[in-house]
């Protein structure tokens, strides 16, 4: 039990860092449609990552709620979350340190390696939550 309000308190340390991540991402493109194919991915990805912790998050509080604490999946690692929150914490800096130049802050290359980061911790909390539900 826990370790399972570990992972909880990791989710929610985690949705924070990604909820501020999609402020950022979003005040540096204020107009999607005309955002460039790449961009319009990353912001896709960062706001499907926020949307998979926070159903994740809510899926942590369910469990709890009801007493049916599923075991941790290896795949949810503290490694694994530590990683997922240098990551993030990492992304969140780059925003942040080019915000007053509001100027597109990564390069094509630099957006790809952030949109696959994404989309890895991204299925991992996915098959998390499929797990649970099933």
């Amino acid at each position: 039990m826990a370790e399972f309000v570990g992972l909880a308190a990791s989710v929610t340390g985690l949705l924070e860092i990604a909820s501020k991540i999609t402020q950022l991402s979003y005040t540096y493109v204020c107009d999607v449609r005309n955002a460039p194919k790449t961009q319009k991915q990353y912001l896709q990805e960062v706001s499907a990552f926020t949307d998979t912790l926070f159903r994740t998050e809510q899926e942590i509080q369910e469990a709890e709620a009801t007493g049916l604490v599923p075991a941790r999946p290896a795949s949810l690692s503290d490694d694994v979350l530590q990683d997922c929150h240098m990551t993030l914490c990492s992304l969140q800096m780059d925003l942040e340190k080019q915000l007053n130049r509001l100027l597109w802050p990564f390069q094509e290359r630099e957006l790809r390696k952030h949109i696959n980061s994404l989309q890895r911790f991204r299925d991992i909390f996915t098959n998390f939550l499929s797990a649970n539900i099933l």
